[in-house]
């Protein structure tokens, strides 16, 4: 999936971290004077073996004098072997401070697990071994050698990748229970049936959350201060990743999964409180994410408003919230469900206010008459708010721009000046050197989700012009 590997970690900046000084130590980096934080000290003891391959199967390196012996690894590989320790003859070698906690498994491996080799050995020759905690690709790859990879020594540069937050206003009045399609499904049904599927599928490229609208009267009382009948449920599940457990049960009956096996009683159709509970529950929701996104899905206008808004009408009430919404940042696409709502004047405006109308209309809301179109439309909103972005926002400029390549699944992309297939950086903008834009075929496989990993390097000069890729 898309979200693995590096667009994974730059979503967590401290599993970038992580790999950063997993690659200092391996290649004996000053972390302080790559980031400009201060000097290193210079130990007088030599380090132990190198670090193994995580994961792979081979022999264990040797210590630095005689036979191997029971030394602690280079950095004790993930569930791979560090290289021997370094010192003399087959005694232990001693653990490292701040050494990686975790234990090798080669012949050669540390026997605790924790850092590097005992003073004043020549350190071992890197480990194998095998482990069932086998580290991803991009966090041990050395990025030396050929073909592929520029031969240098590099360090990742921190990005931001387009990461959505979606929040599902979902419309469960009692009209969502009539027959839709002919096939003996009900829109809600048929509309659960299709969202399930596409959560599951993009879960690990949205942040799905839900809430739904009207409650449940036989469970749930109307919040204070709000107009009996025509309530909105809290939010159910907040944005994340991988929601789709979560999400699914707070679609079931009564929260729970299989038959519905308790009452059900739901008032009105309160639109206009759904985007209120949407609105003041991303107004205090800190993720850090810019991208937000209310997906309102219903099967009529809206039935009543607000106590107190001073709407003239319960869409009126509705398009003031979205219009509040859209000044927080957040845009709504509106999807009708059943043909009852094909040409609603009320989700026309509510779609253009929002921020995000359907391409191509009017009509401006994505008009769901029936199971098949439901779909369509509803894959068609996913992947336009799925689909990555071209653009590359660095969280710092680089030291040396010459010296910054991308990658996409471990091979280099050109950098093209021009401007038509690779990449480039992004002239002037308020922090220059920190947004890159990627052009022509690479451009297509990113938004046709060929790509799995992108990987931005300091230290390796681009290739493109007169250096070549292969």
């Amino acid at each position: 999936m898309y979200a693995t590997g590096a667009r994974r970690a730059a979503v967590q900046s401290a599993a970038i971290d992580v790999t950063f000084m997993r690659l200092a130590t391996i290649f004996g980096i000053c972390v302080g004077a790559v980031l400009g934080t201060g000097g290193c000290a210079q130990s007088d003891d030599a380090p132990g073996g190198s670090q193994g391959a995580d994961g792979g199967q081979g022999g264990g390196g040797t210590s630095g004098g005689g036979a191997s012996g029971r030394g602690s690894g280079g950095t004790g590989g993930l569930g791979g072997a560090g290289g021997a320790a370094g010192g003399a003859g087959p005694g232990a070698g001693g653990s490292r401070d701040g050494g990686l906690d975790v234990a090798g498994s080669g012949s050669d491996a540390g026997g605790g697990g924790s850092g590097g080799g005992g003073a004043s050995g020549t350190g071992g020759a890197s480990g194998g071994g095998s482990g069932a905690d086998a580290g991803a690709a991009a966090d041990q790859m050395p990025w030396t050698g050929g073909g592929k990879v520029c031969g240098e020594t590099t360090t990742p540069i921190g990005y931001s990748p387009r990461t959505p937050d979606v929040l599902v206003a979902f419309d469960h009045s009692g009209s969502m229970r009539m027959e839709f399609g002919g096939g003996g499904g009900t829109r809600l049904s048929v509309e659960q049936a299709i969202l399930r599927d596409l959560v599951m599928r993009f879960q690990d490229r949205i942040r799905w959350g839900y809430e739904e609208f009207p409650i449940n009267v036989l469970f749930m009382d109307c919040r204070p201060g709000g107009i009996k009948g025509c309530c909105a449920a809290p939010v159910a599940v907040a944005p994340d990743f991988m929601n789709y457990a979560a999400i699914n049960k707070a679609m079931a009956p009564c929260g729970m999964p299989g038959p519905k096996q308790c009452g059900d009683i739901r008032e009105g159709t309160p639109t206009a409180d759904g985007l209120r509970v949407c609105r003041e529950f991303y107004a205090g929701f800190k993720d850090g994410i810019q991208e937000r996104y209310v997906l309102l899905s219903t099967d009529g206008e809206p039935t009543c408003g607000i106590a107190g808004s001073g709407s003239a009408s319960p869409c009126d009430g509705a398009e003031a919230q979205v219009k509040m919404l859209a000044a927080q940042g957040v845009k709504t696409i509106v999807l009708g469900v059943s043909d009852e709502v094909s040409a609603s004047p009320c989700l026309n405006r509510l779609a253009v206010a929002g921020g995000a109308p359907r391409p191509g209309g009017p009509p401006h809301f994505y008009p769901g008459s029936d199971p098949a179109l439901l779909r369509q439309y509803l894959e068609e909103i996913v992947r336009g708010i799925a689909k990555p972005s071209c653009f590359i926002d660095l969280d710092n400029p680089p030291p040396d721009p010459t010296k910054v390549a991308v990658f996409f699944d471990m091979a280099q992309v050109p950098r093209d000046e021009m401007r038509k297939n690779g990449w480039d950086f992004v002239p002037g903008g308020a922090r220059p050197m920190t947004k890159i834009q990627i052009f022509g075929s690479y451009c297509t496989m990113l938004e046709g989700f060929e790509v799995k990993d992108i990987n931005v390097r300091y230290g390796c000069p681009p290739c493109g012009g007169t250096v070549s890729c292969d």
